[in-house]
């Protein structure tokens, strides 16, 4: 008899998988037995176990190579944003609870970039930075949001790699998409006045020579306000 019990069998063959990575006798890299010897082992059909195996494999955790096997995948950051983007439409999390942690992730983000940047790093803030300082006199002229908020994106998202933590860049990416590109709709981009903007651009201009200068508490302290003056404008505006 398997020690797998018959009732809702794959999602114990799935709690079976990640109890073995939780206890290390799972490790990336490794390679499951084969899916007869498994479901031998577990004393069920193939069917939940294929269910399971897929369940796991749609999460990142197990990597399914045609012809080869099943193997427990390398760590790849993209998955974890998944999840917890998921988690947040699942909760359907309002927008103003976003936006509070998001303050907190942006502001953690350029005090890690303080005292973890190289110097390739703080040439990308700069870069990133210099090009929305360009861009925005353009968006003066033909109110053209789209290149502006791409590179907004890009001066945040140019911090959080300096930060060098995935984990930390993640939690960030999804708070971020969750927040400005499914609440904040086009109708509110189109409706950001030159002064908002400005405003942001001169945020930016501050919080860079704060990590240049590896200031890490006023970088903490800019990216913070910075937020927390995007969250007002967002909520003003809904």
């Amino acid at each position: 008899m398997g020690i797998i019990k018959k009732q809702k069998s794959s999602s114990q063959i799935i709690d079976y998988v990640l109890e073995k990575i939780e206890k290390r006798e799972l490790k990336p890299g490794d390679k499951l037995m084969n899916e007869r010897d498994f479901s031998e082992l577990l004393g069920v059909s193939r069917v939940p176990f294929r269910e399971a195996i897929s369940a796991l494999s749609a999460l990142g955790i197990l990597t399914v190579r045609q012809g080869e096997g099943t193997f427990v995948s390398q760590y790849d950051p993209k998955f974890l944003s998944r999840i917890l983007y998921t988690y947040f439409m699942l909760d359907n999390t309002p927008l103003e609870k976003i936006m509070e942690i998001s303050k907190l992730l942006e502001a953690g983000a350029a005090l890690l970039a303080c005292q973890n940047a190289n110097d390739n790093d703080i040439m990308e803030i700069g870069k990133a930075m210099t090009m929305r300082k360009a861009e925005l006199e353009k968006y003066i002229s033909d109110n053209d949001i789209h290149e502006h908020y791409d590179l907004d994106k890009h001066f945040h998202q140019s911090i959080a790699q300096a930060s060098h933590n995935a984990f930390f860049v993640q939690f960030l990416n999804a708070a971020r998409y969750y927040a400005l590109e499914l609440h904040v709709n086009e109708k509110l981009r189109s409706e950001m006045e030159a002064g908002e903007i400005k405003a942001a651009v001169n945020y930016h201009e501050k919080i860079y020579d704060a990590i240049k200068k590896r200031d890490a508490m006023k970088a903490y302290e800019l990216m913070y306000r910075h937020v927390e003056k995007i969250g007002s404008a967002i909520h003003k505006k809904k």
